[in-house]
């Protein structure tokens, strides 16, 4: 076993990936409440990875998994969910200096369609309306005209290491509790209510194009599945799931930006063990979740390797590096 003390530490089959979305200049933009990285933070953080870690390809990944490749000691892979053009105005130019790779998983239905993902347009919402409470309240207002008969809305007892109740209870309502058509319609109220009217306008700006993809592409990065439209794949009946995959996956291979194998990065990290067949009979090598942890190729199944979060590393010089990864693994 090799390992380096301060940085958590590795054997030859485990890796650290680390999940990144919102990368930008928070201050100076429309929603300096969304729940991003500054620039300035990625920067500490690539400094902090330098130092502590050696950061790999995913072709290094699946190596490990498909063929038994021992990786290197404190392997870290860096990974970036959604397709901003956050990753493309800011987060390529940082890796390339440092002739890095990061991984980058897209949706593709705003690249097909120029909507904006509901994850999003939540996200979004959150950021512009500072009370939660208000939020929920609201939307509860409406459910009673939606929901025929009184019915009670579900129950979200779900608790987020990063979010408050409200917040929780407002995202999982409209990500996965309600019915799907009474969810995109309330989403819209909320969305053209408090954010913006113009859908096709704010998705060109939030998202990366598919012509910036290629040029990360082209530059080395690596492109990887986030499905079609950002659902919990563990809530997708069989067809759905396939309409998700086919629809991903089709698109991404006519756009050149596909790769095989391919690496599934699970939206909201929805894994379940049942939809194993399924990924295996598109060819997908490998997955990523959102559940924080160190991968490990000897233990972890290959479609299904833990990830940390970005705010599980620091975002400020640190002379102590152990206690990021120990309050992770710790559940502190």
């Amino acid at each position: 076993m090799t390992r380096q003390d301060g940085a958590g530490g590795s054997t030859a089959a485990q890796m650290t990936i680390v999940m990144y979305h919102y990368v930008r200049d928070l201050a100076r933009s429309a929603f300096p409440r969304i729940k991003g990285l500054t620039v300035d933070g990625f920067r500490h953080q690539l400094d902090y990875i330098a130092r502590y870690y050696e950061v790999i390809r995913m072709e290094d990944l699946l190596a490990a998994v498909t063929d038994g490749a021992a990786l290197p000691p404190n392997a870290l892979l860096l990974t970036f969910d959604d397709g901003f053009s956050d990753h493309y105005q800011t987060v390529s130019p940082l890796l390339a200096e440092r002739g890095w790779q990061g991984s980058f998983f897209p949706c593709t239905q705003p690249l097909m369609e120029q909507k904006v993902l509901d994850v999003h347009k939540i996200h979004f919402v959150l950021a512009t309306v500072d009370d939660a409470g208000r939020l929920v309240r609201e939307l509860d207002q409406l459910l009673a005209r939606e929901i025929p008969g009184g019915t009670a809305r579900p129950t979200v007892d779900e608790v987020h290491r990063y979010d408050q109740a409200a917040v929780t209870t407002f995202k999982r309502l409209l990500q996965r509790e309600l019915p799907r058509p009474v969810r995109e319609r309330l989403v819209d109220h909320f969305f053209r209510r408090y954010v913006t009217q113009d859908e096709a306008a704010f998705a060109r700006e939030l998202y990366a194009s598919v012509d910036q993809l290629r040029e990360m592409r082209a530059a080395g990065m690596y492109l990887g599945c986030h499905g079609h439209t950002h659902v919990w794949f563990d809530h997708l009946t069989p067809d759905e799931l396939e309409d998700e995959l086919h629809r991903s996956l089709t698109f991404l291979a006519a756009a050149e930006l596909g790769a095989a194998p391919w690496v599934m990065c699970y939206p909201y990290g929805g894994y379940a063990p049942n939809l194993a067949p399924a990924m295996r009979r598109h060819g997908c090598a490998a997955g990523l979740l959102a559940e924080p942890g160190i991968a490990d190729i000897a233990s972890d199944a290959a479609l299904a390797l833990p990830r940390l979060d970005t705010n599980d590393l620091p975002q400020q010089p640190v002379t102590v590096p152990a206690v990021w990864t120990r309050r992770v693994l710790e559940g502190a």
